[in-house]
Order: C-alpha cells, then structure tokens, then sequence
C-alpha cells in the first residue's frame, strides 16, 4: 500500500515537471501551435479524464492562452508604431 502512494507521487512530480518543461517550451513555439495544442486541450476536456488531469490541462490551457495574448499584443503594438510612423512621414 505505501509502494502505491510513493508511486502515485513519483508520477505526479514527473509530471510536473513535464509540465514545468512545456511552459520553459512555449517561446519556441508560435502562435499557430500554440492554438492547435489548445484545441487539443479542449478536445482532450471534454472527453472522460481524470480530475487530476483535467486541473493539469485547465493550467497549461491557461498558460498557452496567456502566451498567445501576450503575443498578439505585441504584434498590435509594433503596428501601432508602424502606422504612427508612417503618418509622421506623411507632413
């Protein structure tokens, strides 16, 4: 019973820590990925899983959200100064 628990909780760090190397992974990945694996995600929760699992997807959905937001805003700024500049250079 107790090989059981100490097993249950190795799998668990390993995932973590999984975990932990997919969000270290997110800026080598684009956008266009980073919305496919949230399709995944979301496929994957809406099938039957683990309670456990579903927490583990729920924060790495939120995590590639976070991301994409963050890159879209980044986008959208540099935008902005391309379009600021170019009505500068209109006067």
């Amino acid at each position: 019973m107790m090989e059981n628990r100490e097993k249950k909780g190795t799998e668990k760090l390993e995932k973590e820590k999984k975990t932990e190397r997919e969000i270290k992974s997110l800026e080598e990945i684009s956008v266009e990925e980073a919305l496919e694996r949230l399709n995944q995600i979301i496929c994957s929760l809406d099938g039957e899983i683990s309670l456990e699992e579903s927490f583990r997807l729920y924060r790495e959905g939120v995590q590639l959200l976070q991301y994409c937001n963050t890159k879209v805003d980044l986008v959208e700024k540099q935008m902005i100064v391309l379009n600021g500049a170019e009505n500068q250079d209109e006067f």
